[in-house]
């Protein structure tokens, strides 16, 4: 994921720092026993394999083929828009 931050956003290496101890702290070790091939992307599929078995309750993405599933069981996936309308929606 820091890869994407630095080639796609073109953030500096000390942001991409931060950002690597922020998700280390943040984050939770997922592992699943399940393999799911759902999407073509086996990338994609992983995520959807953690998110399953962290029951994690919306993945956040831009990748189009996840957002075109809406949902993989229970889970929801949103564009980073909809998902921060969300939040000021619950604010107020």
């Amino acid at each position: 994921m820091l890869d994407v931050l630095a080639n796609k956003f073109s953030r500096s290496a000390e942001t991409l720092a931060r950002t690597a101890n922020f998700l280390a702290e943040l984050g939770e070790l997922v592992t699943s026993d399940r393999r799911l091939v759902v999407l073509e992307d086996n990338r994609d599929n992983r995520i959807l394999e953690c998110a399953v078995g962290g029951h994690a309750e919306v993945i956040v993405t831009g990748d189009r083929a996840m957002l075109r599933l809406r949902t993989f069981e229970g889970v929801r996936i949103l564009t980073l828009q909809h998902f921060l309308d969300e939040l000021v929606a619950a604010d107020d």
